[in-house]
């Protein structure tokens, strides 16, 4: 595996734990922190589809472990 795809992935890695973590608290959230949160998680999921079209240009195929918003 080329460093590039290895740094992707890694990258990409840290965003997916990232959206997991928001989903996990977002139960306790207020409507506040709700509108700030998934702000935040749309944001993510952005980039990581930046991410798996930058993987799929080095040909490196993805498929999204995480779909939707906060619950």
């Amino acid at each position: 595996m080329s460093n590039i795809i290895s740094a992707l992935l890694t990258e990409r890695a840290r965003h997916m734990d990232s959206l997991a973590r928001l989903k996990a608290a977002s139960n306790d959230w207020t409507a506040v922190e709700r509108t700030r949160g998934e702000a935040t998680m749309a944001n993510i999921m952005s980039q990581v589809l930046e991410l798996d079209s930058q993987l799929k240009r080095q040909g490196y195929k993805t498929h999204l472990q995480y779909q939707g918003g906060a619950a």
